[in-house]
């Protein structure tokens, strides 16, 4: 649990309002009427003892869920400098839950209820154990290769050689495997990032269908023609769409 002190009154009722529970923000002793009721209301869901003191346990607990907070807000939302995991709710904790509310389409409101907390909770773990794409050294079928190679576009083995300054011999040599793996594991990773399929779209280094579907549906929500085909221009936009969307919470097309 995290090392916390005694909240000032105003820091207390921060967290209570930050928490969802409504409190108004001054510097007020918490003895008035709503703010007898959120604390109230924060002790029954926490399963302490409900009797509006706010003692020990009471504050221990609003640290710890602050500093939970905390530190799924830095791996979901990545604000810089990051959230320093403590016990305290201010304008830079409810910046971050704006960032999130806004990526999710929820109602921008600063507030962390349990609602966003559940899904921030969840949106975090996913991205602590989203599976990554281990380096292989592929060794396709005629009919796998034939098809992952018109799938990402060409009409034939010498003009994918050509786009990736491998020699045009025409024929699926190692090294020319070995790349169109690495190009598939990397299309499937973006088109994990930005649908979160259930279950995930597997780093099969094969233009599968399921990888075709998910090119279908970006496509779709770019507004552009569904041929399911990833081409050279249409992987790059994949790949800024993916880096903008995660790692700075925007989307430049």
């Amino acid at each position: 649990m995290v090392d916390w002190r005694n909240y000032t009154n105003r820091e207390l009722r921060f967290v209570l309002y930050g928490l969802g529970y409504g409190v108004p923000v001054n510097n007020d002793s918490p003895t008035d009427a709503i703010a007898q009721q959120g604390i109230r209301a924060f002790q029954h869901d926490r399963n302490l003892v409900v009797d509006g003191i706010v003692g020990d346990k009471t504050q221990a607990e609003m640290a710890a869920i602050v500093s939970s907070l905390h530190n799924h807000l830095n791996i979901v939302v990545r604000p810089n400098p990051p959230l320093p995991g403590n016990q305290f709710y201010g304008p830079k904790t409810t910046a971050a839950v704006k960032d999130f509310q806004k990526r999710y389409d929820l109602p921008v409101t600063g507030v962390a209820d349990t609602y966003v907390r559940d899904k921030l909770e969840d949106t975090a773990y996913w991205w602590e154990n989203r599976p990554q794409p281990d380096p292989v050294k592929p060794i396709y079928l005629p009919k796998d290769f034939a098809e992952t190679i018109k799938g990402l576009g060409y009409a034939n083995i010498s003009s994918f050689q050509r786009d990736y300054d491998i020699p045009q011999t025409g024929t699926a040599n190692p090294e020319t495997q070995e790349i169109l793996a690495k190009i598939v594991r990397n299309l499937q990773h973006n088109l994990n990032l930005i649908f979160q399929p259930r279950p995930l779209i597997p780093y099969s280094e094969i233009y599968d269908h399921r990888t075709e579907e998910y090119v279908g549906k970006f496509q779709q929500q770019l507004g552009l023609p569904i041929t399911k085909t990833a081409d050279l221009s249409l992987r790059k936009r994949l790949d800024r769409w993916a880096r903008n969307k995660w790692l700075l919470g925007s989307v430049s097309y």
